[in-house]
This record gives C-alpha cells, structure tokens and sequence, in this order.
C-alpha cells in the first residue's frame, strides 16, 4: 500500500487520530501539488513542529522536488543526518556526550538506543531502511552557510548582475527588482524603505542607470557612483537639491564602514546565488539547499532573507507556468519577518510570492511558534494549515478567528479550543482547502536523525568533502610570476589600450605581469529557431605564454588606466612589440572564437520543446522536468478516478456487506436467544404446569423447533456475508494491484532518462566577429 502512495504523487505525513487520540487506520495523506497553495505550521514550542517540518521536506526529495530552505534556528541540517544502515556506529559522531551522560550512560550505549529507537520508530509507520536509501538517492544535501566559511560559502554581494533583457522589458518585474535590490541593502544596513527614502531613490536610480545599459555594479563601484552619481537630476528636482553631496557621502561611508570589516570577505566568496544552480545540479539531480542564518546578526539575516527571496521571485518570473509543485521554499521561523503591524523589507517579497508562486508550480511552506505575530491577511494565500498544540487563550482566539471560522467542518468554537490546548506532542490539526473536513493526525517517524540544532563546527565536518570537492574542480587562477622585470613598462604600438589592476593598494613595490583581455562580439542568425542575437565576451590569458586554448572568461570592471609610482613590469613577448603581432593574434582569436564558440541549444523532441539562446541547460532540465511532471499528473489524474470509480463502487458494497454481517449476526443472536428462551418455557410448562402433556404443549415445542431450524439458517446467512466479504476484498485487492502496475508502467515512461536531450549548435557568422585586443597589467606576488 505504502508503494502505491509513493507512486501517487502523494506526502505521507503519519496516521490519523479521533479527537480522543485513537489511531483511526487512516495515513494522513496530501498531494505534492496542493502545496502549491502553500502551508503554514503553528504550533508551540515541543509540538513538533520541526518533525513535520522534516517530514515534508523529505518527502519532497523523495518525489524529486527542489526545496529552498531558510534555516534560521540550526535544525533543518538534520536532514544531512538520515543513515542508511541505522547502525550504532552511524550515530555515534552526532551523540550530545551531555544527552548521554543525564541518562546515566555511555555515548556508544546512548547510540545503541537512539539507533533501536529510530528503526523502530520508522517500522512503526510502515517504512524501512530501503526508504532511507531512496531519500538519500534521490536528491542532494547542501548547507550553504552565507557569510562564513563553515558550510559551502555563497556569494551575494560580489555585483549587482544586470537582470536579463526579459525582465527590463517587463515593467512590473524590472520595477520589483529594482525595488528589491535597493531594499536588499538598506536592510544590510538596518533601515526600511519607510526610514530611508531618499536613500531608496537614490540606489534605485544608479541601479536603474547601469543596469538600462546591460551593465552590472560591484559594490565598489556602487559606493563610488553614490558620492557622484552618473546624472544630475532625480526626477526633476536637481541632484543636490534633493540628495546633498554631504549626506551621499554619509550613505557612502556607511557602505564602506560595512565592507571594510574583515568579516565582509566571508559575502562575496564562493558560488553566486543562482537559484537554478541551487534547485538542481548540473547534472539536473534535485537539490535541497538548506541556507543556515543562525550565526548571523538581525541585520544581516533579514538582508539575507530578502535578497534570496527576491531572488527567488526573479528567477520565477522567467519560468512557464505549472500546476506541478516545481519546488518547495521552507522557512522555518517566519517570525519577525512577516509581522502583522510593520513591513520589514522581507514582507513585500513574501507577499508576492504567497500570490503569484502559485502559478509557477513553487510551494511555500512556513513555521512558527508566535500565532500572534504573523499578519493573517497576508497568509490568507495559504491553503494548508497544520496547527500543533498551543496553551495561551490568545494564540488559541487568534488562531480560530482567522482560520478556523469559515471551515466546513461541524466542530464548534469550543471544541476546537479544547483541542488544541490537549494535542499531544507530534500531533496535529489539519484543515485544508482541499479536504472537506478538519483531521487530527500524528506523524510520522521521520527518516532523518533529529539531533537538534547543528553548530558551525557540525556543519564543516559535514560540508567538508563537498567544499573540496568543490574546491578541486574551480579552476586555478593562472597567475604568473614574471620570467623577468624591467624597472621601466615595455612601450607596446600605437592604438594598443593599457589598463592596471591593482588588488593591494598598501604594497611598497608594485609587481605587475601582462595578460591579454581580449572582448568580442559574435552574432548568431538561424531564420529557422528566429534567433537573430549578439553575445558580448571577454577572456583573458597570459601574454607570455600566448595560449589560447588556455584563455578564461572575465568579468567588466574597473581598471586603473595608468600605473603607480614604485612598479616593477615583466618583460612582454617580442611579437606583441609590433603592430603586427597584434594583427595576427587578432585574427587567430577570430579563427579560434569561430571554431571554439557556439550557441548551444538544447531539444528534446519528445516533448517538442526547445530552449531559448538565454536558457541554460539547468534551466531547460527544470522546464522540462516541470513539463514531464504536468504531463505525469494529467495521466495519473486519469488513471486514479477510472480506479477511484471502481474501488469506490466496490468499497460501498463492501460497506453493506459488512453492515449487512453485522445485521445478520444481531438477527441470528436475537433469534438464537428467542428460542432458546422458548424451548426452556416450553419444557417448564411441560414439566411444571400439569401433569399430562396436551396438545397445546406439543404445539409450542413444534413452534419452537421451527424457530430453532430458522436461528440455524440464519448462521448459514452469516456465512455467506463473510464469503461475500472476502469476495469483494479480493477484488478490492485485485484492483489496487492493477492501480500499481499502471502506476508504475506511468513512472517509467515519463522517466527523464526516456526523454534525451539533443544538442542543437549554431555558429557565429565569422565575417562579423569584431574583437578588441587590450593590455592588462596585473599586480601580482613574486
């Protein structure tokens, strides 16, 4: 049974209880795609709510869907804890010796408890280790850790990228961006939209400015255009009538304070916040990216939150619709950042989500031990409600008012009251919007090993072989000691740009080696696909060694344009002291750009889909995935009501055969009892009432052996109920059989491997590569 409801697009999330506890038979059950409507979890803390929490999350990498999770407490890297093999040694690392030690024993002997516990526990709710072995298959664990280096660090402040020209176009989602982004940073810096207008329009219009012409910002370069802005008016006041230089200077300086703390370095390393990197690999596995926040200060978390949810929204409104959950974001404290009476940056991004994620296929689920403090209008976009138990008067009116008063279900005011205060631990009230009535239910064990909230030490050591990893596979910097210096810098032809980059202003001696940065523009045409596109592109390579095929990718920045006092320069190679050198080295970069360089399209015929030339192949495998989910759930639809139209025929009769069992053995009780009653009267009035038998006497006992015959008969009806019984049990057996087979055959066919990715290649035209050849003089250490 477990089988089919895994095959169903289903969360099993536990057993379901009467109001008075008692296991019903029932699993709690709810389809993946209804999160799309979103869930909230409110409950006091010891309810439980970090289980449940759990359990939905791990039930969504089971069914292979992404989940962004926000982790501001520490408990959501548990789900790294989930052993296969539920060995004593497997615990033994993550044992509290202080745990171990209230309960009078050793860590190894706590460890042979938790470990028997945990698999009986599972084996409870009818899972087992095969299950644990498919959680850990089949989506990847991830703790980004943004502002330390103790789990894989995550870039966010290295540039402010340009959104694509899709979103420029769009007003309503450039205009949110930009928005955002203004936001994102003043939250950094500890004030509201409300609190900092002028700042507001201010960063708004520099963002607005570069990012009109395809152009991203550093922060650096952000400060700088701050202090003297690239236009003289906002609106049509004049810029220093409406933001004095003065007080730019003061916002300007706040910026720099910030980033000048050594602590800073810890934003701006690692992989940049990319939400279709961080819901799938690149190997288009699903990933569940846990973002741990609790060694963050309220300024920086509620930046942080922000920024990835206005990231999230961004990168949302790139996607096609769905009616498949795509991916999950789990918040687990909301509280603080969807107040009733304030509007925190994090509120606006919130909102919009919980109204347009719907649409997109993205689930939000949040949690939270403060009822009182979350704006109910807001949530009023929440379908699902999971309610634990809770003991003030009132958390408990709030919670009824603005939830429970327009549900269908017959329980009152005070009933309601009454349990939610009892609920035991683990236990939860459900109401959704797409069940009829409320359900009380107890979840499930869940898979993963709830430790409790993991330090930055824990998580190292289980981030550690993956930030190797991912240290091994980035690219060394190629950077060269020079073979020889020159006091003096070489003189290079005429027309040749020179440019400096300096990254330690404070050194005595400035040593500098020459590299190549070459740009280009490639103009891809096929009238078929109507792709008619320019690609700007910028690689750099050592000039010394000349190599090509070893040249990497660079970013635009700031260059000095003329070099300090005190520098040291390698030699450069002689044919990059004529004219001519550069000329050929030209025309080997527009030979190699036109063999090497491509626009790589991406096709899977099956599903007739392309991708666009601004699509990654991440992005096309979510598309698709998306695209094979809907049609996965269009086929199941189908498929579960021609089954739920036979299975609920035959569950009605079961029904009556069972009502009709219990008829018939209440009959043949009454009747056994009547007779026996009447054959005991009948030998009384024989033996009691006179001394000869009359014919009245043998009338009642043939009356009554009539009667006996009939009792008896009736135990023959009583069989023939239990024989019908198990006829329609089997047929109902046969038919589940059936649903699975079925279910199964769908899974298979609408498996991603059945669907191949073709690669479509366009060239470049050749005669219209442009290339511009400069010179970058870069600092470096001997």
């Amino acid at each position: 049974m477990t089988q089919i409801y895994e095959k169903l697009g289903l969360f099993y999330l536990g057993k379901q209880v009467d109001q008075k506890g008692e296991e019903t038979g029932l699993l709690e059950l709810i389809k993946n795609k209804h999160l799309t409507t979103h869930a909230a979890i409110i409950g006091m803390t010891g309810s439980g709510k970090t289980g449940l929490g759990i359990g939905i999350l791990e039930e969504a990498a089971i069914d292979k869907i992404p989940a962004l999770i926000i982790d501001p407490k520490g408990d959501m890297g548990d789900l790294l804890l989930a052993f296969e093999n539920l060995s004593p040694q497997e615990f033994v690392p993550w044992i509290d010796p202080l745990e171990a030690q209230k309960k009078g024993l050793s860590v190894e002997e706590y460890a042979d408890k938790i470990a028997a516990m945990w698999q009986e526990g599972i084996e409870s709710f009818y899972q087992d280790r095969s299950r644990i072995k498919k959680l850990k298959e089949s989506a990847d664990f991830t703790i980004y850790t943004p502002g330390s280096s103790a789990g894989v660090q995550i870039s966010l402040l290295a540039s402010f990228d340009a959104p694509s020209k899709e979103i420029i176009e769009d007003t309503d989602s450039y205009s949110y961006m930009l928005a955002a982004s203004a936001n994102s940073l003043l939250a950094l810096l500890g004030q509201s939209q409300e609190e900092a207008t002028n700042e507001f329009i201010l960063l708004s219009n520099i963002l607005d400015f570069y990012w009109k012409k395809g152009e991203s910002l550093t922060l650096e370069q952000l400060i700088a255009n701050i202090i003297n802005p690239p236009f003289k008016k906002i609106g049509i006041l004049p810029l220093e009538g409406f933001y004095p230089a003065n007080g730019r200077t003061k916002l300007a300086l706040k910026l720099n304070n910030l980033i000048s703390h050594p602590s800073f370095s810890n934003w701006i390393k690692g992989e940049p916040l990319d939400i279709a990197k961080l819901l799938y690999t690149q190997n288009g596995k699903p990933r569940m990216s846990i973002m741990y926040i609790a060694h963050l200060s309220d300024n920086e978390r509620m930046f942080f939150v922000t920024y990835l949810l206005n990231k999230l929204i961004s990168w949302m409104r790139t996607q096609s619709g769905t009616s498949a959950l795509r991916a999950l974001l789990y918040m687990d404290e909301i509280f603080g950042y969807f107040p009733p009476n304030a509007n925190p940056p994090s509120k606006e991004p919130m909102l919009l989500l919980l109204k347009q994620a719907r649409a997109f296929g993205i689930g939000a689920v949040l949690s939270t031990q403060n009822p009182v403090d979350i704006d109910y209008k807001g949530l009023a976009n929440i379908g699902t409600w999971f309610l634990g138990r809770l003991q003030t008067k009132q958390d408990i009116e709030r919670v009824i008012d603005g939830l429970l008063k327009n549900s269908p279900d017959a329980l009152d005011k005070k009933r309601i009251t009454q349990i939610l205060s009892n609920l035991p631990k683990r236990t939860f009230l459900l109401r959704s919007i797409h069940k009829e009535n409320l359900e009380i239910f107890k979840t499930r064990w869940v898979l993963s090993y709830l430790k409790g909230p993991l330090n930055k030490e824990e998580i190292a050591r289980l981030m550690a072989a993956k930030k190797e990893e991912k240290n091994s596979a980035q690219t060394a910097q190629n950077t060269l000691k020079p073979k020889s210096s020159l006091a003096q810098k070489p003189l290079v032809p005429a027309g040749i740009d020179e440019y400096f980059e300096i990254y330690n202003p404070s050194t005595q001696t400035f040593r500098f080696a020459p590299f190549i940065q070459a740009k280009a523009t490639l103009h891809y045409y096929n009238q078929t696909r109507g792709i008619d596109t320019l690609q700007e592109v910028c690689y750099e390579f050592a000039a010394q060694d000349m190599d090509l095929e070893a040249m990497e990718e660079c970013d635009e920045r700031s260059l000095a344009t003329k070099p300090p006092e005190n520098s040291v320069f390698a030699a450069l190679p002689s044919q990059l002291l004529s004219k001519k050198g550069w000329v050929t080295l030209a025309k080997d970069l527009r030979n190699m750009l036109y063999i090497n360089k491509h626009l790589t399209l991406y096709k899977i015929a099956k599903l007739r889909i392309e991708s666009t030339p601004e699509e990654s192949l991440e992005d096309f495998k979510a598309r698709a995935l998306a695209l094979l989910r809907d049609k996965k759930e269009q086929e199941r639809e189908k498929i579960q009501k021609r089954y739920e139209k036979k299975l609920k025929q035959l569950q009605i009769k079961l029904r009556r055969a069972y009502e009709k069992l219990e008829k018939e053995k209440e009959e043949a009780k009454s009747k056994t009892t009547d007779t026996i009653i009447s054959i005991g009267m009948t030998l009384l009035d024989s033996l009691f009432g006179r001394k000869k038998i009359k014919s009245s006497t043998i009338a009642k006992a043939g009356s009554t052996i009539s009667k006996a015959k009939r009792a008896y008969n009736e135990y023959d009806d009583i069989e023939s109920a239990k024989e019908r019984i198990e006829e329609l049990e089997h047929e109902i057996e046969t038919i589940q059989e059936e649903l699975e087979e079925e279910l199964e055959k769908l899974e298979n066919r609408y498996t991603f491997e059945n669907f191949p990715i073709q690669e479509i290649i366009i060239k470049p035209r050749k005669s219209e590569i442009k290339t511009r050849l400069s010179l970058v003089w870069k600092q470096i250490d001997l």
